[in-house]
């Protein structure tokens, strides 16, 4: 639920599209739900919930209902092939994500919360010649279904 809101918000700014887009070379690049598809290429960007549950309300209700508060763990996955792209990615999610509150496809977010930000590298992938770098963004959002 969270990620598809994520996932529409990061497609519809310019400067996160400019940086995945693959089309002028044919390549198979973008933002991605939970998993990246056979055949994508660096530069790309992952977005996967690790946690999502609602919050329990005061009065003994399973806050479930409609308008019930939501938190999740998201973690956002900035991959490129150069280390410096990588940064670059991750400086254009920030900027569309970091303290972003409103509407988020079908969501409405209350809240975005940074954590703790990691970089990393990957080995290469079978028949690949190159190492993945990985800006990782790790988020707790507060939203709304």
């Amino acid at each position: 639920m969270i990620e598809e809101g994520l996932h529409t918000l990061l497609l519809g700014d310019s400067s996160v599209t400019a940086l995945v887009d693959g089309a002028a070379t044919g390549e198979l690049r973008g933002v991605y739900v939970d998993d990246v598809p056979r055949g994508a290429r660096p530069d790309y960007v992952l977005v996967a919930t690790l946690e999502d549950d609602h919050n329990n309300t005061l009065d003994g209700g399973d806050g479930s209902g409609a308008g019930a508060l939501f938190t999740a763990e998201v973690e956002i996955d900035c991959c490129a092939v150069r280390p410096g792209d990588a940064k670059a990615l991750a400086r254009a999610v920030l900027a569309v994500l970091e303290d972003f509150e409103g509407a988020a496809g079908s969501v409405t977010i209350e809240a975005m919360i940074l954590g703790r930000r990691q970089s990393g590298t990957d080995d290469p992938l079978p028949g690949e010649d190159h190492r993945l770098h990985v800006e990782t963004l790790p988020f707790t959002v507060q939203y709304r279904p």
